[in-house]
């Protein structure tokens, strides 16, 4: 059971701070179904969401300044991306949670955050607004996700799509993928040369007998601009990352994309194979001077 008792202790001193008109603490899932523009209480029902992944980071990568914050949390229901301006982590909304001021979410942070529903491409996004500001309690640290992250997942299953302006309609195992950390393993990636720096590009990606689109999206997310100007994986990749559905006028709805947050080249068989014989020859090795 995760120990939410340290993020009761604070959310106990906030509770009229915390009193957004019409926010009602609810789910990942519960707050997929609302309305744009909605004041959200992201809660967990008690069970708390816990960061999963950061996406980007205020900073400086390949020459650009980055000035947001973006990270997946997820409870057992499922996920939501949180996507704010970092300059807001410094405002009195933050110190009148009574949450750590200057927050940089870490992987396995446990969090409680109100803000406003703000689906963006498909994705579902708790954001700044005028009348539901955006501020995040954090709780106890080092917790282990709700479920797997990422989520190993294919092609098939999140190449769905919707047919209009709503999130991605990908399901695995009962749980909705949209706003999840995601991982595919084994896919090729169709374009060749270097990839872009602080821009976005369009390509493909493929399992050998599926297709879908992929979009790098180094204009908003930092931790995929690292690779800005590096040769592009000519063979096998697993990539980590999310889902969203872009909409284009030009095709009459929307579309679903593959936005990688990581790239892992995957070892050729032989090399495998090397590893394995070389390793083999170490253990040997360790087992003839252990004799000695």
């Amino acid at each position: 059971m995760k120990n939410i008792r340290p993020l009761l202790s604070v959310l106990a001193a906030v509770t009229l701070t915390l009193a957004q008109p019409a926010a009602q603490a609810d789910t990942a899932a519960g707050i997929q179904t609302y309305s744009a523009n909605q004041a959200v209480s992201f809660d967990g029902n008690g069970n708390y969401p816990i960061v999963t992944a950061v996406l980007s980071s205020p900073g400086t990568v390949d020459g650009y300044t980055y000035n947001n914050w973006a990270y997946l949390a997820a409870d057992p229901t499922g996920s939501l991306d949180l996507f704010y301006a970092s300059s807001l982590a410094a405002g009195t909304t933050w110190s009148g949670l009574g949450g750590t001021p200057n927050y940089a979410p870490t992987v396995g942070d446990q969090i409680y955050a109100v803000g406003n529903y703000s689906p963006f491409d498909g994705i579902p996004e708790v954001a700044n607004s005028a009348g539901n500001p955006i501020a995040v309690a954090l709780g106890s640290q080092g917790n282990a996700p709700w479920y797997a992250s990422p989520v190993v997942t294919t092609i098939p299953t999140i190449n769905v799509g919707t047919n209009g302006h709503g999130i991605n309609g990908a399901i695995q195992d009962g749980r909705s993928l949209a706003g999840a950390y995601l991982q595919l393993n084994n896919v090729t990636i169709g374009a060749t040369g270097n990839w872009p720096t602080h821009a976005t590009m369009s390509s493909t990606i493929s399992d050998g007998a599926n297709s879908m689109i992929m979009f790098f999206w180094a204009s908003s997310y930092s931790t995929i601009a690292a690779l800005g100007g590096t040769p592009i994986p000519q063979g096998p990749v697993d990539m980590t990352g999310f889902v969203d559905d872009f909409y284009a006028t030009s095709l009459g709805g929307s579309y679903a994309e593959f936005v990688p947050i990581t790239i892992t080249v995957v070892p050729e068989p032989a090399s495998i194979g090397l590893c394995g014989l070389g390793a083999a020859l170490a253990w040997v090795c360790y087992r003839m001077r252990k004799k000695a």
